[in-house]
């Protein structure tokens, strides 16, 4: 399973769990055994609302690009599914809930279970977190396996950065593939020469 098919599908059970417990919080409790009051309805329809939020979050997570967003959205997740595993656990074993309680705790587990796998080992390659246009050569050169991202200033055609052979250059390099050596034997200048060639470019163009 990849990360978005992850945030995908516990934003639509977010979703869906979030409209019950707003619109008909006694129909849903009454399904777990649970017997309806004026105040567990009003606590029920907070919890969906909260329900409702995650769900936005967990959906717009899948076309973040940040690390350290993805991360975050993770470890909040992770944190919430954990406690609440073991909250459902003990309701559900204890009896305060009835046998369906036993669902509520598997969905709490795989998300904790799949929140865990992508912080560590299931963590995604950061090529598939890059914008689409991380390689438009108005916007990014690469040097010694180095990914320079360039100011706005240097987005019109008179003010480009040196010319260093173009997208497919640029993008061979950064692959580390090339007519008989590696990117960095093909392109060894250092990125802090790179970037003094960048301010003089701007200077004099």
């Amino acid at each position: 399973m990849t990360i978005k098919a992850y945030f995908a599908i516990f934003a639509v059970l977010s979703v869906l769990f979030g409209i019950g417990f707003v619109l008909a919080p006694g129909h849903v409790l009454s399904n777990y055994g649970v017997e309806n009051s004026p105040a567990i309805a009003v606590m029920s329809r907070l919890f969906g609302g909260t329900l409702l939020a995650i769900a936005v979050i967990l959906w717009s997570a899948r076309n973040f690009h940040e690390e350290v967003a993805v991360r975050a959205v993770l470890v909040g997740i992770g944190i919430a599914d954990a406690v609440n595993l073991v909250v459902a656990f003990v309701a559900t074993s204890s009896g305060t809930i009835n046998a369906l309680g036993w669902t509520t705790v598997l969905i709490y587990l795989c998300g904790a279970v799949g929140a865990g796998y992508f912080l560590t080992i299931g963590k995604p390659e950061v090529a598939d977190r890059l914008p689409n246009d991380a390689f438009d050569p108005k916007r990014t050169f690469c040097c010694d396996h180095t990914l320079i991202w360039l100011p706005p200033r240097f987005h019109s055609n008179r003010m480009r950065p040196p010319n260093l052979g173009g997208a497919n250059e640029a993008a061979r390099l950064h692959c580390g593939t090339g007519n008989g050596g590696s990117a960095a034997s093909s392109f060894a200048r250092p990125a802090e020469n790179a970037d003094r060639r960048i301010s003089e470019h701007a200077l004099t163009g």
